[in-house]
């Protein structure tokens, strides 16, 4: 598990870093309820609860891997990425836009909470979102280098993977350890992902208190 309420105190420190690649998520949907109920000039803990849900939707298909392995990393020693099954961005936005046209405030939360996190799984970290599914199992990925090691790097504004291919990637570049070599230290993944977070959090404070 992630996190055990059973384990001593150096084991849960040791644990709660896992947390670590979540905050981004978080963040972004922390951002996008704010956003959305100034421009809206609407508040609600229903939509507060969508907005944080919604952040995370996508992944829950990594809670398959979790309870088999313990912690979700692609590698040579298991060359799949979890997102597979949920990570389908334009059935996605296609029922959260209409849920935007017929709902207005709650259908925009939506549409924007799950458009950010394909954005973030596109750019950071991770292998990269299939775009065109169910059409196409293609992979993308903006602003990385070809072994998907280094964020931004220059002259790379795409990069795609068919699931051959990516198979091969994972295989030769995947890293059991990505959150501790990611997040543990400063990287554009960790700089970036942290910094959001805690904006979402001035404007959250911000939007509760104004």
């Amino acid at each position: 598990m992630w996190y055990n309420l059973s384990l001593n105190p150096r084991e849960r420190r040791c644990t709660l870093y896992r947390l670590l690649p979540l905050l981004g998520d978080l963040g972004l949907g922390l951002i996008v309820y704010v956003c959305i109920s100034f421009v809206y000039d609407q508040t609600s803990p229903l939509a507060f609860g969508l907005a944080v849900f919604l952040s995370f939707a996508p992944d829950l298909d990594a809670l398959a891997e979790i309870s088999r392995r313990g912690k979700v990393a692609a590698s040579a020693d298991h060359p799949v990425d979890h997102r597979e099954v949920l990570h389908k961005p334009l059935i996605w936005l296609l029922v959260t836009g209409g849920l935007w046209m017929w709902f207005g405030y709650y259908g925009a939360i939506a549409f924007f909470a799950i458009l950010f996190h394909f954005l973030h799984d596109s750019v950071l970290t991770g292998w990269g979102v299939p775009w065109l599914a169910p059409f196409s199992k293609t992979r993308f990925k903006f602003f990385v280098d070809e072994a998907n090691t280094e964020s931004f790097a220059r002259r790379n504004w795409v990069r795609t993977w068919t699931p051959e291919e990516l198979t091969r990637m994972i295989i030769a570049h995947g890293d059991e350890n990505w959150i501790k070599n990611l997040y543990l230290r400063p990287t554009p993944a960790s700089v970036i992902e942290y910094s959001m977070f805690g904006i979402s959090l001035v404007l959250l404070t911000w939007h509760l208190f104004a």
